[in-house]
C-alpha cells in the first residue's frame, strides 16, 4: 500500500482524492466568507484545521472561534491524537497477518510434501491429547474400588 504526504496528513491515494475534495470545500467556504484571503497562500498551508484556522484568523477581523467554526464545518476529520496510534496498530496488524499467512503457507507446504508424515504426526498428537484428557477425567472423578472400600470399612477398627 503506497502512501503519499498531503501537508500534515498522510493518506493512501484513494483517500487522498476524497480528502482533496473535502479541503476544496474548506477553501471555497473561506473564499466566500472572507474574499480578501489569497487562495494561493491558503492552499500553501498544511491541510489541517488548526493550521488553516491560524492562517485565516491572522488575516481577518473575525474572532478565532468564528474562524474555527467555519473551518470545522467543512474540514475532514484528521484523526487528531489517535492517528499515530491507529497507524502503529495498522502496521502491527499487517505484520501479524503476514506471519499468520506465512505459517499457513508453511503448513500447506509440509502437508503437500510429506502427507504420511503429517498424518502420523496428527494421529500421535490426537492420541496424546486423548490420553491426557482421559487421565484428567479419571483423576477428577476418582471412585474408590471395592477393595479400597472393604479395607476402609474393616481394616480400621
Amino acid at each position: 500500500m503506497s502512501k503519499t504526504q498531503h501537508g500534515n496528513v498522510a493518506s493512501t491515494p484513494e483517500a487522498g482524492e476524497h480528502s482533496q475534495a473535502q479541503w476544496s470545500k474548506v477553501y471555497e467556504a473561506i473564499a466566500e466568507r472572507w474574499p480578501q484571503i489569497d487562495q494561493g497562500d491558503l492552499k500553501q498551508c498544511d491541510q489541517s484545521a488548526s493550521a488553516i484556522t491560524d492562517f485565516v484568523s491572522q488575516r481577518v477581523d473575525a474572532g478565532r472561534n468564528e474562524v474555527e467554526a467555519a473551518v470545522a464545518k467543512f474540514a475532514p476529520d484528521d484523526g487528531g491524537l489517535l492517528e499515530p496510534v491507529t497507524e502503529k496498530l495498522r502496521d502491527l496488524s499487517d505484520g501479524v497477518t503476514q506471519s499468520i499467512h506465512s505459517a499457513i503457507e508453511r503448513a500447506h507446504y509440509q502437508i503437500d510434501e510429506a502427507p504420511v508424515k503429517m498424518s502420523l504426526g496428527a494421529l500421535a498428537t490426537g492420541f496424546a491429547l486423548g490420553v491426557l484428557a482421559t487421565a484428567a477425567y479419571v483423576r477428577a472423578h476418582h471412585q474408590s474400588s471395592s477393595w479400597e472400600r472393604m479395607r476402609d470399612r474393616f481394616g480400621r477398627e
